[in-house]
């Protein structure tokens, strides 16, 4: 008998155990305080295997869905929420939660006529759904409405670092670099010593230093990050490019080899030794290093002209001249980039401009760059013959022939139908 009521009692314990964990779950989440509702819904766990907590279960698994989608953590979503869904949870919650990882997963096109919805309903996920929201429209250079957003966002959830990042990244497009550093800034203020985005948000500020000529800043916060991100390849080329601007050549060669001894084909490290020994006149190391470069981004103009230039210096005259015409054909097209990227701003739906500008971008200056404005157009003109003749051109380069033969396809059909 003593057994049986101390079961009895148990199983009541638990029951009272897990409602409390889901109910604190909810309340923390709704919060944000996405640590202790982790730590509520493990307790939740402990009762909710008991047979008749069917429906508790569900929501573990629903709030651990929405938990692990907060974290970001999108491919963990979709098997929680089929728990929850073949132990009964309501349907209108499931399907408002799959279309908010949607969003997050920049899977936009699944979304329709539920977009404007999800902003009413975001609650909590507001801020979630709004980054979402903002990539959406900085993947499109909708400046105007990502500013609207993150105005919104901010006065909502003021202690949340990221609208002023993503503020950051904007002016930095735009080439507005103190608006830049200050938003950046506020980041690092704001995030309270969050590793990734500290180690990014650094590495932006201190390539907005390095634009207005700040080396000192720029070095301190390179300095900053390498302490706890000392493998990063790219924030120690940035450092030695630093390091020369200041005359320090030998501890900027250095670090320069350092990279390199360990990443043979790092590209930041081979286009900063060419600068650096070119700088210092030693024209022939620099075509070495350079050329190297240019191997990995034959498209970079900047990079070329360089190249052209340690190459006339070392006597190499005849290979220098193949540079410097690609220079001189990249010159005006690179010139008109700015303001043609400050009107784009302005109309975003100008897809001639927009064109203008992936072509200019993916000839001269990335590639990678090029194919994101390339994509980009073609969600406002899927029909653009030009965009999908350069995305054939790009994938041919890159060795994709089945993507490169689809889209010279499409742009040869799309051609036979124009008047």
């Amino acid at each position: 008998m003593n057994w049986l009521m101390m079961l009895a009692l148990s199983s009541v314990l638990l029951t009272l155990l897990t409602w409390i964990s889901l109910w604190r779950a909810n309340v923390t989440l709704d919060a944000r305080r996405h640590e202790a509702a982790g730590r509520w819904l493990d307790g939740a766990r402990l009762g909710a295997w008991l047979p008749w907590m069917s429906r508790e279960r569900a929501e573990v698994h629903f709030l651990q869905a929405r938990l692990w989608r907060r974290y970001g953590i999108l491919v963990c979503v979709g098997p929680e929420l089929k728990m929850a869904q073949e132990l009964g949870w309501d349907a209108r919650l499931l399907e408002r939660e799959q279309a908010f990882a949607l969003a997050q997963d920049g899977q936009f096109q699944k979304l329709g006529s539920r977009w404007g919805r999800l902003f009413v309903e975001s609650g909590s996920d507001a801020p979630e759904l709004a980054e979402a929201y903002v990539i959406w429209c900085l993947s499109r250079f909708r400046l105007a409405e990502a500013q609207q957003a993150l105005a919104f966002w901010e006065a909502d959830f003021p202690e949340d670092h990221r609208p002023h990042r993503h503020r950051g990244q904007i002016a930095f497009v735009l080439q507005e670099w103190d608006q830049a550093i200050a938003e950046l800034q506020k980041v690092l203020t704001l995030s309270a010593g969050n590793f990734s985005d500290d180690v990014e948000t650094r590495l932006l500020k201190a390539k907005a230093h390095l634009k207005l000529l700040q080396f000192d800043a720029a070095e301190a916060e390179l300095r900053t990050l390498l302490l706890d991100a000392s493998d990063r390849g790219d924030a120690r080329a940035l450092l030695a490019h630093c390091l020369s601007h200041r005359n320090q050549t030998e501890e900027a060669r250095s670090t320069l080899r350092m990279i390199l001894r360990d990443q043979p084909g790092h590209f930041d490290a081979l286009r900063e030794s060419g600068l650096l020994e070119l700088k210092l006149g030693r024209h022939a190391d620099a075509a070495g290093f350079l050329e190297r470069a240019t191997e990995i981004h034959p498209e970079d103009a900047e990079l070329r002209q360089a190249l052209a230039k340690a190459l006339a210096g070392s006597g190499r005259m005849e290979e220098a001249e193949s540079h410097f015409q690609f220079m001189e054909q990249a010159s005006p097209a690179l010139l008109r980039l700015p303001r043609q990227t400050t009107e784009l701003a302005q109309q975003p739906g100008n897809v001639a401009l927009r064109f203008e500008i992936a072509e200019t971008v993916w000839m001269f200056r990335s590639r990678a760059e090029g194919l994101l404005w390339l994509k980009s157009l073609l969600e406002f003109d899927p029909r653009h013959a030009g965009t999908h003749q350069l995305l054939a051109e790009h994938y041919r380069l890159t060795g994709d022939e089945q993507r490169a033969t689809e889209h010279h396809q499409q742009a040869a059909s799309i051609g036979r139908t124009q008047p």
